[in-house]
């Protein structure tokens, strides 16, 4: 899958599209050495941009390429199966504006779950 091809996806989501229509922030993928920056817009996913720096109130998820292989597994062991289960294991670091984090946890884990399933970015 492309980096066209997946933000294709994240936009014809439903479920994030309700979920996210008021939501505007960067939210930042460090897969160890790799990265990559979503930038939305009341929900829609306006672009995703390969090694490029996040805003100061943007969401940063750091992992690296070990964890973030498990968390992608067809059956991801047990502190890994989800965001909130890999950072309180501490094999996920969350930094940034996290508030957004909080409040639109649902969005980040649709959004991560399509990039999950996707070839983008691969660790």
């Amino acid at each position: 899958m492309t980096i066209q091809a997946l933000l294709a996806a994240i936009n014809a989501d439903p479920e994030l599209q309700r979920r996210g229509r008021h939501y505007t922030c960067q939210i930042k993928l460090e897969i160890g050495e790799q990265s990559l920056l979503f930038s939305v817009r009341d929900g829609q996913l306006e672009r995703i941009e390969e090694g490029v720096d996040a805003a100061r109130d943007s969401i940063t998820l750091t992992a690296n390429a070990d964890a973030w292989r498990a968390f992608r597994g067809a059956h991801p062991p047990p502190g890994y199966h989800d965001l909130a289960a890999m950072q309180d294991q501490g094999h996920l670091k969350i930094s940034g504006d996290v508030l957004r984090w909080i409040s639109n946890m649902g969005y980040v884990r649709g959004l991560v779950k399509h990039w999950s399933q996707a070839n983008v970015c691969s660790p």
